[in-house]
Order: C-alpha cells, then structure tokens, then sequence
C-alpha cells in the first residue's frame, strides 16, 4: 500500500498536471535543455496553440507561442511573421461559428512535430454571398511544425479543400449541431510532462548555467530549401489571407 506521503505526492503531481503548462516557462533556450526535454516542451507549447485557437480570442498569447521569424508555407496562407499567423488565425475566427481544432493524432521529435488535425466549425454565408445559408465543416490537414527555443518556428500544411468544397450547403433555420467524438490530444498528458521536465529535468538549468542573451543558432532557417518553401529566384512570401478557397459553393 502507498504510504501517506506517497500519496500526498501523488496528489501533489496531480494537480501540477493542470496549472504545469501554463505555469511552466516554455521559452528557455534549447541548449538548456535535454533532446527530451527539448521535444516534451515543444508539445507542451503546441497545446498551448491549439488553445490559442479554440479559446477564439484575440490575445498577445501569440508572442509567447510564434517564433518573430515564423515562416509558413501552404497554398493559400503562405506568409512570414507572428501578425501573418494571427490574421489567418482571426480570419478562420470571423468566417466560422462554434470553431474548435481537435489533434487527431501527432508524432513529436527533436524540433519537429507532425500533426493530423481536424478544423471543426460553422462556415458563415454571410462571408461568401449567401447571407442566409450556413455549412458544418470538418477540415482535416497535417501540419509539420519546427520549433526553437520554445516557439514555432516554421510551419508547413496540407489541407484537403477538395472535401471541404463538397459540403452542401443548408438554410439557417435549420439548426446545425456540433459535436466532437473525442478530445483528441491530452492537455493533461502533455502538462504533466512538461512540468515534471521544467522541474525536475533540466540539465542545465539543475546545474546552475545561467541563461544569457546570446543569439541561438537558428537550425530552421537553413533546413529547406527556399525554392521547395515558395520562395524561389524572383519570388517573395505571400502575404495576407486570400479567400479564393473559402469563397467557392
């Protein structure tokens, strides 16, 4: 049987595993940290943007999670930057009711994390010229996220807008449900390590190296080629959130 300080800490872990990612400093510099504890505080900011997005507000929570030189490539929302990430965050926020991102599945590694994510919302016609008309969409796409130094640093995305453009339409009066069979990734799962790796195992930190503000090697930078990113001889990001995949019937 557990002993009863046994089971104080045990209740004590417990109820770090709620308040440990958001309490935790996620931005502490990768060398400071082990390659497992690279890759478990990297899930633990990747959940924090997936609340970024389901809590559906506007905050300077972004800085926290956005790398400055965040690069993004994907057909339609390529661009650089922390506001190119928070407008395409807030034109999904204006254009779909009831909006919740659910993590399917994910594979995480050394600075990189593969997602299978699932977009769940109302698309509002009013946005697209059908004022009275109103869509339920599930859009699945895959993200590949690199992270540095606690921020995402690059992301690249495959969306299927073939089956998202294949979603009927219907009247507003019709009332649309929204429901979720699962949760998808554990924020508990995710907290709990985190916590235990910012606490407990954190070579550097353990050791008693002082953190300095000396610039860190960006290994992202470098790791694609620019041509396979859109950025070829001549070219340059594009910028903004085009509506030509959200606009067709």
């Amino acid at each position: 049987m557990q002993s009863k300080e046994s089971r104080q800490q045990t209740s004590s872990s417990t109820s770090s595993i709620a308040s440990g990612l958001r309490t935790a400093n996620t931005n502490i510099p990768d060398r400071f940290l082990s390659k497992e504890g690279v890759t478990a505080r990297n899930k633990a900011v990747y959940q924090r943007y997936i609340d970024y997005w389901n809590n559906g507000v506007d905050t300077d929570e972004i800085y926290n999670l956005i790398h400055p030189d965040h690069r993004q490539v994907h057909h339609t929302f390529t661009g650089v930057g922390v506001e190119h990430k928070r407008s395409g965050i807030v034109y999904f926020w204006s254009r779909f009711a009831k909006l919740r991102m659910e993590v399917l599945s994910q594979v995480a590694e050394g600075d990189q994390i593969i997602s299978f994510v699932v977009l769940h919302g109302i698309q509002q016609g009013e946005h697209v010229g059908h004022p009275d008309m109103e869509r339920l969409v599930h859009l699945h796409s895959a993200f590949r996220d690199r992270f540095l130094d606690g921020k995402i640093r690059e992301t690249e995305i495959i969306t299927d807008f073939d089956a998202f453009r294949k979603v009927p339409w219907v009247k507003k009066e019709k009332e649309i449900t929204l429901s979720l069979k699962s949760e998808g990734v554990g924020l508990s799962v995710v907290a709990a390590e985190w916590d235990y790796v910012a606490h407990e195992n954190t070579p550097g930190l353990r050791e008693g190296t002082q953190m300095d503000a000396s610039p860190t090697e960006d290994r992202t930078a470098s790791s694609t080629p620019a041509s396979s990113m859109g950025q070829g001889p001549g070219q340059e990001f594009k910028r903004g959130c085009p509506q030509s995949h959200f606009t067709q019937q």
